[in-house]
């Protein structure tokens, strides 16, 4: 999971690997919230910034999807940078 990785590699691959369907989108909107209270509010910000990312890419073309993730992997090393 991107929110318990251990380096920035583990995050990249557990963010590319999240399958671009509604359900697994659900599932980490789900655990953002039930674990805000538990745990910092960077990792909370990071969980809704990958589900709104998410929803985005289901109204794009797959070329625009593409370079949109690529943007989101340069703003989640950044996040890890920042950490």
């Amino acid at each position: 999971m991107v929110l318990t990785a251990p380096d920035l590699d583990s995050a990249e691959r557990a963010f590319l690997g999240l399958l671009p369907d509604r359900d697994h989108v659900d599932a980490l909107a789900r655990h953002a919230i039930s674990h805000a209270r538990l745990g910092s509010g960077s990792g909370y910000a990071l969980s809704l910034t990958l589900v709104g990312m998410r929803l985005q890419e289901f109204k794009m073309g797959e070329d625009c999807a593409t370079r949109c993730r690529q943007d989101s992997l340069r703003s989640l090393r950044q996040a890890f940078t920042a950490a």
